[in-house]
């Protein structure tokens, strides 16, 4: 008999450019949120029977195997300040609000 039980939750942020301004001086910039998850249950379960019916021995073998998946992954996106390109100012920016931009599962 086995039982195994897999949980997973991954969280990453993503700084993407998006565009550069008309006057080629800043750089647009936004980050992007993913969480993905992952939970797996599985079973399974196998008997074996050993007997005799008279001058016959047998051998049987039944089993029993199941399985639960549920994946899954959304994306958040925020703005973040735009970065000039000929003087960039490094640092941690604070990006705005994350608001929903995908959002996948699936239970199998």
């Amino acid at each position: 008999m086995a039982y195994r039980n897999n949980q997973t939750n991954d969280v990453g942020d993503i700084v993407n450019q998006t565009e550069v301004s008309a006057n080629g001086e800043l750089v647009n910039r936004r980050v992007s949120r993913q969480n993905n998850y992952v939970d797996n249950h599985y079973l399974q379960t196998d008997l074996l029977f050993n007997f005799e019916t008279g001058a016959v021995r047998h051998n049987l073998l039944a089993g029993y195997e199941y399985g639960w998946n549920l994946s899954g992954g959304a994306v958040d996106r925020a703005s973040l300040a735009p970065i000039a390109v000929v003087n960039p100012q490094r640092g941690q920016a604070t990006p705005g609000t994350f608001s929903p931009c995908s959002n996948n599962s699936t239970d199998t």
